[in-house]
């Protein structure tokens, strides 16, 4: 029975594989906008693949070979045999479809789960929707995760009046040693006037000091 994988007209993930000793592991991701054409898939060697969404919902199952090669057997020119060989180790690319919601890709054979590919910075931020999605959180405002916008810092008015300037520049004044040490020589130089003209005035004689 041949079977052919689901077509999709969006994007598509672009995911690169290894299979080496019936183990996958992942060389590179990505996101492509072409359609990839159908795949004929071979139901005696079926691998599956899972798109898991961030709900652990299963939005889509599908299905892929791994590189082969076909060999047959003839007799007098019919065809009465042929075997599979499928090419270990080899590369492969699949091609899930894309969905905005998705956390992984979970690759699967007839018997158990082989490798799960994180594909969450594919993921559509949906803010815009306002609905807040679990992998949204702290990412925008109108999902609710955040409930006020950084505002930025607005400049201080100054309530200072000028009355309160000239205030401070003179206990500035007031509080340099230096004024105050002209302001006593100047006091003691006016009082030694002051007693020199009242001794000179009350004195009959000349006063020369």
């Amino acid at each position: 029975m041949i079977l052919l994988m689901q077509l999709s007209s969006a994007a598509s993930y672009a995911i690169d594989l290894e299979y080496n000793n019936k183990a996958f592991s992942l060389i590179s991701s990505g996101i492509t906008p072409v359609n990839i054409p159908a795949e004929e898939i071979i139901d005696e060697i079926p691998y599956q693949y899972k798109i898991v969404s961030f709900e652990s919902e299963i939005l889509e199952v599908g299905y892929f070979i791994l590189p082969y090669q076909l060999t047959e057997r003839a007799v007098n020119g019919t065809i009465v045999s042929g075997e599979i060989i499928i090419l270990d180790p080899s590369n492969l690319t699949i091609y899930p479809k894309y969905y905005d919601n998705a956390k992984s890709i979970e690759i699967y054979d007839a018997n158990a789960k082989l490798l799960s590919i994180d594909v969450i910075n594919y993921a559509k931020n949906l803010c815009g929707d306002g609905i807040c999605q679990a992998w949204e959180a702290g990412k925008c405002f109108d999902c609710g995760a955040i409930t006020e916008k950084p505002t930025a810092p607005q400049e201080k008015k100054s309530t200072e009046q000028p009355i309160a300037g000239a205030e401070s520049e003179i206990q500035n004044i007031l509080g340099n040693p230096l004024v105050w040490m002209i302001f006593i020589a100047s006091l003691a130089l006016i009082i030694l006037v002051i007693i020199i003209l009242k001794r000179k005035k009350e004195s009959p004689y000349e006063f020369i000091p």
